[in-house]
């Protein structure tokens, strides 16, 4: 009854997590980093060995014959040098007639050329001091 009166169960406090030491704590927080490093390091070369025996596997099975012809030869990098396909518009006249024709933005004129935000931004400049 008195329960009752007193309007429902009486709140209890949260309870907190006892504290603990700082030492005990870095102690804890150094082994598991350590735990992580090592573990992380027997993955990576765990994986990269499951890798080669799998890409073996499947070249001796004739799945991967590209790749044995080809080796492991580096990718070619691509600085300013744009591609130029017959069949399509030039990059930078396409570049041009986009910005001097449409009200696109740069990142959709940089998108639909294949030149990179300097190269447009360069050519929006050019043509505006021209004009």
């Amino acid at each position: 009854m008195e329960e009752a009166a007193r309007g429902g169960l009486a709140e209890q406090e949260p309870q907190q997590a006892p504290q603990r030491a700082p030492q005990e704590w870095a102690r804890r927080a150094a082994r598991d980093i350590s735990r992580f490093a090592h573990l992380l390091d027997s993955d990576i070369y765990a994986q990269k060995a499951a890798r080669a025996r799998a890409r073996a596997e499947a070249i001796r099975r004739g799945l991967d014959a590209d790749l044995q012809d080809s080796g492991n030869k580096p990718a070619r990098r691509r600085a300013r040098i744009v591609e130029l396909n017959p069949r399509k518009m030039n990059p930078w006249k396409h570049a041009e007639r986009l910005l001097s024709e449409t009200s696109l933005p740069l990142d959709e004129v940089v998108e639909l050329s294949g030149l990179n935000i300097y190269d447009v931004v360069g050519l929006k400049l050019k043509m505006r001091s021209a004009a």
